[in-house]
């Protein structure tokens, strides 16, 4: 099972992107999403498991581009 694990995030980028990323990529609701950005960027790395390959790549890309720090394979 494909593993994607959120390591960091950017300074300089908005937050409220990756909120709104999260929560329409992983169907959480705002609450959810607004606690893993915070988690994110407090310094814990997340770890998400996908049924397919593609659907990592394409996540973690945006994951990017929203500033994230992303890590594609093991958990960390």
């Amino acid at each position: 099972m494909p593993k994607l694990s959120i390591t960091g995030y950017q300074t300089g980028f908005q937050k409220a992107a990756l909120v709104k990323l999260l929560q329409e990529e992983l169907d959480l609701d705002r609450e959810q999403s607004v606690k893993m950005s915070d988690a994110v960027t407090s310094g814990n790395v997340i770890s998400l498991d996908f049924a397919d390959e593609g659907d990592v790549e394409e996540l973690a890309e945006k994951l990017t581009v929203a500033g994230a720090t992303v890590k594609i394979g093991d958990a960390i």
